[in-house]
């Protein structure tokens, strides 16, 4: 995919694209001196583009999960099943953002159905009385789900362009990604959002990350 390709699918037109790339801090991210050098780098595929529209904050509104607009647990696109449950209304909850693969259970609110949380969800450690078994489909389709991450690391130059690199060699698509420094240790904490199709592949690129030079730790957050 070519960075115009790339920039055009998030509503940015080529004059734009330009001027949002031909910036110093552009070229001291990604060590190229001209914008020409970008493009061939880009190329190259080092940086890929999405490092680029990562790095620059250019954001297209997100798809959701298909669970948000299918929420009967009849549904056939709902990837949960309740047992016994006829038109009761299943969500994924966004504290703990459980994936296919995760264990899971679900939680019966007052009036809103059932929300299905991470079995290790510390919002529902003490609800034992409102717990009932649920499980994932065999059949999902395709399909990818949020899981939020904290990824901390040594800092240095290109840290979030070699992340971003990583992911979209792995065809992670990524959002909501902010990056912080901890002074007193001059430490990096990389937060962002990767959408996933189940645990085994959020497993293989949270492990991917951990090869990243400079990444220590990588965690599942919870809200």
């Amino acid at each position: 995919e070519s960075c115009l390709e790339s920039f055009h699918n998030q509503g940015v037109e080529e004059e734009e694209m330009e001027k949002l790339l031909n910036q110093d801090k552009v070229f001291d991210e990604f060590h190229v001196h001209s914008l020409d050098e970008l493009y061939t780098a880009v190329s190259n595929k080092n940086p890929a583009p999405l490092a680029l529209i990562q790095f620059l904050n250019v954001r297209k509104k997100p798809v959701e999960p298909k669970i948000d607009h299918h929420n009967s647990a009849l549904d056939d696109h709902n990837p949960v099943t309740v047992e016994g449950a006829t038109n009761i209304a299943v969500t994924l909850a966004k504290c703990c953002s459980p994936v296919p693969g995760d264990d899971i259970v679900g939680y019966i609110t007052r009036g809103k159905g059932i929300t299905v949380h991470r079995v290790n969800c510390p919002n529902v450690a003490n609800e034992a009385k409102r717990l009932i078994p649920v499980k994932w489909k065999e059949d999902l389709g395709i399909s990818t789900y949020p899981v939020d991450l904290s990824i901390y690391a040594n800092d240095r130059p290109g840290l979030v362009a070699d992340i971003l690199a990583l992911l979209s060699s792995k065809g992670a698509s990524v959002n909501d990604l902010r990056a912080h420094i901890i002074v007193a240790t001059m430490n990096s904490v990389v937060n962002l959002t990767i959408y996933v199709p189940d645990s085994k592949t959020l497993d293989d690129d949270t492990q991917a990350l951990l090869g990243v030079k400079g990444v220590y730790e990588v965690n599942r957050v919870n809200h």
